[in-house]
């Protein structure tokens, strides 16, 4: 484990529970109850606030708030994540936000492919399958779902449900092989195989 010197951990209302080989960079603040998992790096002068809990390997900066991530996220620049689950082999480019409130602070409505469905909550942020991408500057609602493998780019917002395999969200399909060529030079780039069962579940879902 490595904290630089200038990490402030706010432990005042619950542990900040650090995993082994983490490496947290000068500036950074962490708020408790939070969990980071063995390997994760948070970046220089990141805030990351209570109620997360980060898996394996997962490289972070900006600011990320009651956010719930499995394995291999990278999100190593600016933007804010909050109230959010996100699946693993997820890259969020630079400055990639999404909204968790209303600004009539109503009940937040998602859509995880089967019509909208009212949450009863206040605060629901992004909610992004495995192998999701999103361009540089992209700006997601409230209760935005994103489908597996979706790659997210364009001009404006992108609707708040996004389905698998979308190239970009005016309807073009994401190859499959394209797909499972990037996620395997992804995955290997962090030392992981991408096996035959991971390709035959990319297949899977995609309906091939």
């Amino acid at each position: 484990m490595d904290v630089e010197p200038g990490v402030v951990l706010d432990v005042r209302h619950g542990p900040v529970a650090l995993g082994r080989w983490t490496r947290i960079q000068s500036g950074s603040r962490l708020e408790g109850p939070l969990a980071l998992g063995p390997g994760c790096r948070v970046k220089a002068g990141a805030r990351l606030y209570g109620g997360t809990s980060l898996g394996i390997g997962c490289r972070v900066a900006g600011e990320i708030g009651e956010t719930v991530a499995m394995h291999f996220l990278n999100k190593q620049h600016d933007g804010f994540i909050g109230h959010a689950v996100l699946g693993s082999w997820i890259n969020l480019g630079a400055l990639t936000t999404c909204s968790d409130l209303k600004n009539n602070y109503g009940s937040i409505r998602v859509d995880l492919g089967f019509g909208p469905v009212d949450t009863g909550s206040r605060f629901v942020g992004l909610l992004a399958a495995d192998h999701v991408k999103t361009a540089i500057g992209t700006l997601l609602n409230t209760g935005t779902c994103l489908g597996f493998a979706a790659n997210i780019f364009g001009t404006g917002m992108p609707p708040k449900s996004v389905t698998g395999f979308s190239w970009g969200w005016d309807g073009a399909v994401y190859d499959t092989d394209k797909a499972v060529a990037t996620a395997e030079v992804v995955m290997g780039r962090r030392d992981c195989l991408l096996t035959a069962d991971h390709k035959r579940v990319f297949r899977m879902v995609a309906g091939d």
